[in-house]
């Protein structure tokens, strides 16, 4: 079967509330470059955030246990909303270092690639496709219950923010 015979099960038009878009994620050529890299230097043995997590982590207690899910998706979707919490911190930030810019917009260009699959195409990713769209909607709707009165990027990151300090 060809990528390009390929339909899903879920077609691009069907709506998600709290999904963003079925519109195709573009893959910049940093993130092609970036996944390359990575592919290269792990001899195509993905460590599901770990090497990332020692490589930004320098001296400070790295939280491995997020690493270590029963399930590729879930491994995903946590490192989604972390990735989106990041994303609202920095836009509530005045000053970036041009580097740091890079890195996220690639960061911020693959999770939501890796939030697309999950939506659209799970057919698409290691795990069962019934399995992965189960959980994508219970983290969806977990969300979209705890933020479901808030309105403006920075009331979402701030209710994120207390959660996660409670939890």
């Amino acid at each position: 079967m060809s990528l390009h015979a390929y339909t899903s099960a879920f077609p691009r038009g069907f709506e998600h509330r709290g999904v963003k878009s079925a519109d195709r994620i573009p893959l910049t050529n940093n993130i092609k470059l970036a996944v390359a890299q990575t592919l290269k230097e792990s001899n195509g043995q993905l460590s599901w955030g770990i090497s990332s997590l020692r490589r930004n982590f320098q001296g400070e207690e790295i939280p491995l246990w997020e690493c270590n899910h029963e399930t590729p998706a879930r491994t995903m979707l946590i490192w989604h909303v972390a990735t989106e919490y990041c994303v609202m911190a920095q836009s509530l930030e005045t000053a970036e270092l041009e580097t740091s810019v890079l890195n996220h917009t690639v960061a911020q260009q693959i999770s939501s690639y890796c939030a697309y699959l999950m939506a659209f195409v799970p057919e698409l990713l290691p795990d069962h496709p019934l399995e992965t769209t189960r959980l994508f909607h219970e983290v969806r709707n977990q969300a979209l219950n705890l933020l479901r009165k808030d309105r403006t990027p920075a009331e979402k990151y701030e209710k994120m923010r207390i959660y996660n300090q409670q939890h």
